[in-house]
This record gives C-alpha cells, sequence and structure tokens, in this order.
C-alpha cells in the first residue's frame, strides 16, 4: 500500500514538473509558430456547409475525414466538367486546412481556366481569371509562403493566361491588368534609363510608413492634404488611384482634359475640383510624396508584394514595367525561386521549373517588353524591348547554375542550351534591327563559338554565313515565299514607322527601312535563293522602291486602331525627322485622319498642319501619288497589337 502510494506521488511529481515545463517553453513555441506561419485561424463564411462548420469546431480526426471527401468529390466534379461545383468545394477544403497547397493550386486553375471560358463575355472571363490571380496571391501564398508550388502557378496564370496568345480574350485581359496597375503605378516615363527607373522605384521603398511622419517630414503636405479633405479625399488607395486616373487621361488626351470632368461618364474616374488641385504647381512636390507613400501601402496591403524584392527583381533583371503581366511573372517565379532555398529537399520542388518560368518572363519582355497603352480608345501593344536582352541572358545564366548545381533533379541541361541558343540568336536580330551592329555582331560570334559545331547545325551549315546572310536566315519563314516576303516587307515598314519614327528612334526606322528594302532587292533580283532559303519561285513584281516605304506609313496614319493622340506625335516626327515621307504621305491620309482628331476634340488644322513644300510637291508630282488599291490590307487593320513583328 506504501509502495503504491510512493509510486503515486512521483507521478504526480513528475507530471506537475512536466506541466511546469511545458508552460515555461509554451510561450517559445507560440513566437516560433507565429514566427513561422505555423498557426492560423479558420474563418468560416456565412453560407459555410453546417458539415464544415461542425468539423471546424471539433478538429483533429473529424476535420482529417471531412478534407479527404471533400477532396474526393471534387476531382469527381472537376472530371465531370462541374467546374463551379469543384470550387465551393475546394474552397470549403482551404477553410477547413488552409495549409494544402495543391488545394490552392487546385481552385486557382479552376478558376482562371475552367470557369472563365464558360462565361460569355470578355469582362465575365477576366473576373474569373482575375480571382484565380488574386486567391493565390492574397490568401493562398500568405498561407503558405514557402509552398514553391503556389509561387509556380502564379507565375504561370500572369505569363500564359495574361501575358501570352493562346487565349482569344488575351488583349482584353492585357488591356485591364494594364489599366488596374496603371492607377497604382503610373505610367512609365518614356525613354527613362534602367538606372532611372530603379532610382524612381526607390521613392517607393523609402517613402515613409505613416502619415503623421510623412506630413512631419514633407513640405506643404499638411497643406495639400487639407485641401484633398476639403473636397472629401483621405489618403488611401481610391485617392491613390483617383489621381492617377487624372494623369492617365491628361496624357492620353491633353486638349480633351479640361472637358473630361464636366462629362456625365466621367465624375467616376475623377473630379475638376481634384484635377485643380494636382495643376497647382506649389503642391506638385507633396503630390509626389503623397503618392510614393500611398504606392506603398498599397503594394504591401492589397496586392501582398514586397518593395524589396520588387526593386531587387528590377535590379537583377530591368526596368519592370507593373503593367505588363511578364513583370508579374518574373515577381513571383523569382520569390518562389528564394523561398526554395530555404528548404532542406530541393530536388522534391519543382525549382528548375519555376525558373523557367522567369527566363521565359525575360523573353516575353525582350520581345514585347515596350508597352503601349491608351486608356480612352482601349489600344494597346508590345513591342520588343532591347533593355532585357541582358536581363535573359542573366536569367538563363542563374537557371544554369541552378542545373549544375546537382542540387536539383537532372535531365535539364540540354534543354538549356537550346534554349541559350536561341535566346543569342533572337537577341542578334534585336540588335540588328534596333541600330546596334556591334552587339549583333559580337553575338552571332559568340554562338557560332559556342554552338556552330553542333551536329544539327553543321548538317545545313548554319553558322557558315555572314551577319546580313544570319539575319535573313533568321527570318526565313517569315520571306521564303512570295506572298511571305510581300508580307514581311509590309511588316518591316510598318515596324519602322511605329518602333522608330513613332517615338523618334531614327536609328531603329533605317534598320527597319534598311532590311524591309534588302528582302525587296533580293526578290526583285531574284537573289534571295543563294541565302540557301527553300524557295523555287521565280522573280516577283513589287512596286518600286522607296514606294513601299510610303504605302506601309500611309497604313499606319489610316489605321483607326492607332490612337490619334499617337497620330500627332507620329505626325509631328515625320514633319521634323522625314520631311520628304510627310510629302508623299499627306494628301493620302488628311481626309481620314482629320476626320479621326475631329472625333477625338482636336482641330485639325492646327494639330495636324500640311508639311511645308506641299503645293510644290503637287506640281511635281502632276496631282496626287497613285498607291495600291490594298493600302489598307495590313496586319495593323486587324486589331491591336497584331502588328507583325520579329
Amino acid at each position: 500500500m506504501r509502495r503504491d502510494r510512493f509510486v503515486q506521488l512521483v507521478a504526480l511529481a513528475i507530471a506537475a514538473a512536466m506541466l511546469t515545463g511545458a508552460a515555461a517553453l509554451s510561450g517559445r513555441l507560440v513566437t516560433t509558430q507565429n514566427e513561422l506561419q505555423l498557426r492560423y485561424a479558420s474563418t468560416l463564411k456565412q453560407e459555410a456547409p453546417p458539415l464544415v462548420q461542425v468539423a471546424v469546431s471539433a478538429g483533429g480526426l473529424a476535420r482529417g475525414l471531412l478534407v479527404q471527401y471533400l477532396w474526393y468529390r471534387a476531382n469527381e466534379a472537376k472530371q465531370a466538367g462541374q467546374f463551379y461545383d469543384a470550387n465551393t468545394l475546394s474552397e470549403a477544403i482551404t477553410t477547413l486546412q488552409p495549409r494544402f497547397p495543391q488545394v490552392w493550386a487546385f481552385r486557382a486553375w479552376d478558376m482562371a481556366y475552367n470557369i472563365s471560358v464558360a462565361t460569355h463575355t470578355p469582362a465575365e472571363r477576366w473576373d474569373w481569371v482575375n480571382k484565380g490571380i488574386r486567391l493565390l496571391r492574397d490568401e493562398g501564398i500568405p498561407f503558405n509562403p514557402r509552398a514553391v508550388r503556389l509561387h509556380r502557378e502564379l507565375a504561370w496564370i500572369f505569363i500564359h493566361k495574361v501575358g501570352q496568345f493562346t487565349d482569344d480574350m488575351h488583349w482584353y485581359y492585357k488591356r485591364e491588368l494594364a489599366r488596374e496597375w496603371q492607377e497604382v503605378m503610373g505610367a512609365p516615363t518614356v525613354g527613362a534609363t534602367t538606372e532611372q527607373v530603379i532610382e524612381d522605384f526607390k521613392r517607393i521603398l523609402n517613402a515613409p510608413d505613416d502619415l503623421a511622419t510623412l506630413t512631419r517630414d514633407t513640405p506643404g503636405m499638411a497643406e495639400l492634404l487639407s485641401a484633398l479633405r476639403a473636397i472629401g479625399r483621405e489618403p488611401g488607395e481610391p485617392l491613390l488611384r483617383e489621381i492617377n486616373r487624372v494623369y492617365m487621361y491628361n496624357y492620353s488626351t491633353p486638349r480633351a482634359l479640361p472637358q473630361l470632368a464636366g462629362v456625365m461618364e466621367y465624375p467616376r474616374l475623377f473630379t475638376r475640383e481634384l484635377v485643380d488641385i494636382l495643376h497647382e504647381a506649389k503642391h506638385v512636390p507633396a503630390v509626389e510624396a503623397l503618392l510614393a507613400s500611398m504606392r506603398k501601402r498599397v503594394l504591401i496591403n492589397t496586392y501582398h508584394m514586397d518593395p524589396n524584392h520588387m526593386l531587387a527583381v528590377m535590379e537583377e533583371f530591368g526596368p519592370m514595367d507593373w503593367r505588363h503581366p511578364a513583370a508579374h511573372s518574373a515577381y513571383w517565379g523569382s520569390l518562389g525561386v528564394d523561398m526554395a532555398e530555404s528548404l532542406r529537399e530541393k530536388h522534391e520542388v519543382d525549382v528548375i521549373n519555376t525558373h523557367r518560368l522567369v527566363i521565359h518572363s525575360m523573353q516575353l519582355l525582350m520581345r514585347g517588353g515596350d508597352l503601349v497603352y491608351d486608356p480612352i480608345t482601349g489600344y494597346i501593344d508590345q513591342t520588343p524591348d532591347v533593355r532585357f536582352i541582358p536581363a535573359y541572358e542573366a536569367a538563363f545564366d542563374r537557371g544554369r547554375e541552378l542545373v549544375e548545381s546537382g542540387e536539383y533533379i537532372s535531365g535539364t541541361e540540354t534543354s538549356f542550351k537550346k534554349g541559350h541558343e536561341n535566346f543569342l540568336a533572337q537577341a542578334m536580330v534585336f540588335h540588328y534591327f534596333y541600330g546596334n551592329r556591334a552587339e549583333a555582331q559580337r553575338l552571332f560570334d559568340k554562338t557560332r563559338q559556342l554552338y556552330g559545331e553542333e551536329e544539327y547545325n553543321r548538317f545545313e551549315n548554319k553558322y557558315d554565313r555572314t551577319l546580313d546572310e544570319m539575319v535573313i536566315f533568321e527570318q526565313r519563314d517569315n520571306i521564303d515565299t512570295m506572298q511571305g516576303a510581300r508580307q514581311a516587307i509590309d511588316g518591316y515598314i510598318e515596324q519602322a514607322v511605329i518602333k522608330g519614327l513613332l517615338p523618334g528612334r531614327m536609328d531603329t526606322y533605317r534598320n527597319f527601312e534598311r532590311f524591309a528594302h534588302f528582302v525587296h532587292e533580293q526578290w526583285t533580283s531574284g537573289k534571295l535563293k543563294t541565302i540557301n532559303l527553300t524557295t523555287d519561285q521565280g522573280r516577283m513584281i513589287f512596286a518600286d522602291w522607296p514606294q513601299p516605304v510610303y504605302s506601309g506609313y500611309i497604313r499606319v496614319m489610316r489605321s483607326p486602331n492607332l490612337a490619334p493622340s499617337l497620330k500627332l506625335q507620329l505626325w509631328r516626327n515625320t514633319l521634323n525627322l522625314a520631311p520628304d515621307l510627310a510629302l508623299n504621305a499627306y494628301d493620302q491620309v488628311r481626309t481620314a485622319v482629320g476626320q479621326q482628331l475631329e472625333q477625338a476634340g482636336y482641330d485639325p488644322q492646327a494639330d495636324f498642319p500640311a508639311p511645308e513644300g506641299i503645293e510644290q510637291f503637287r506640281q511635281a508630282q502632276g496631282g496626287q501619288p497613285r498607291l495600291p488599291e490594298d493600302v489598307l490590307r495590313t496586319p495593323l487593320e486587324r486589331g491591336p497589337g497584331t502588328v507583325q513583328r520579329q
């Protein structure tokens, strides 16, 4: 009896000691759980099924069993094409078990790819694509910050669903994303260098975190806030978007800005009172500081993005335009790769494929990172941006380091080599067209040195060519038939106008024009077949040079898909930089362009002047120049963003 009592007392003493120790450690454990984000509280919606509410309350085994059952039912529903039901079931799973990355990916894919295509309007489809984006960005990744798969899924939606061209509504998605992010970040400064873009972004990163500090440290801030409050405005996301809408529409149509606030459909965008405040010179420095502070808070609180990582992405890769889907793909993809560095079993996560998305993002930015967006007309286009050529190569280099580190699944080296060769060839062509012939030659020599002896290249003597011939070879799919050559010449001329003359880059203009002339001369002289192209067509009759240049320019100016404000910019540059082109085109475009300008609120007589010497030119020509009847049959006429690009 005494022995039993002794054992009981010892057991009680041990239990008491253990409880005391547990109590002492509990605070530290809770702190560690919070730091590692291992604690969460399930938040139920009012419409959650009673069974889910019971499982959340019961926890433990009941929760696990219900999750298994719901997951089984969600997969069944998806296989049966019942995507809305599958989404509802998976939503219940994420409520019960938010640390289940696979279900977040399942739900986001369902929204962006399955439910979206079952809707009927572009707005409905974009709504579901955007819901998939927000689900991962705002909920899935915050609950699972080290889940590489969720970062990869989000990057994939941005680059594939929005950034690529497979979805027939992709231009609508690009337009909506550009509008949304221009309301937050504003439009990038035209012609800014990478260093200038980064310095501008640092103002956001270094902005004060609270309004009191901002007011104390910024001269004129108290007066600006007082003026804003007098018209019912407080600092925050709504004000940020309203201010940027003023700048958006002011930039788009400067002459129309004074009229916009008075039109019934525009008060929801901004008010006349706000325009007056923003246009007061004394408020400009304070407005810039306020915008930087509001942007920082919106990025962190609304978009769950880290300005420090945004800056790191820009410093590593280039001047990101956050209106572009590839910028977001690069952000989330690179963040996923960084998160994977802390994981022990790296080969078990798809880090290489996540980094591939970063590479594809740089590729997309190189091919179309120069984004043109007009909010009034909805015109949007993406043209090549050679500033991302070094970024593309840097992304390849980092990917090669990951492959060669031995920490990841093998078998990817061959694909990386082929991708690197394709990149070097593309970069060579872009530098060739954009005026840097020396860099194009360097890349050509580098590619020949690295890959010239590969069996598949030796078979067709691919690198036994001059630089000019190599550029032709890389464009062979466009010009190895008579019809293709005609389309290529038209396309190169249009690119010369849009990418060269419109922004005032005459070196770019001359390179595209020179290449179009080269193709024209090769076909009209019958020399093109000597460059080892697979063609059996004979000589093709083209209009005499430089008539194709005039025709291409006229097509661009007549196109209804080029915003009036951009046409005025193009015409000003033409008058200053290419007066002969202006003389040959004016009589062919003045009626169509004049009507478009008048409809947009411009004065055609004042804003679209005739070139000097037009009367003498007409007399010398004996009338207006004759042009081909198919002058408007061009890719530009088929819709915004469809101009042929290299």
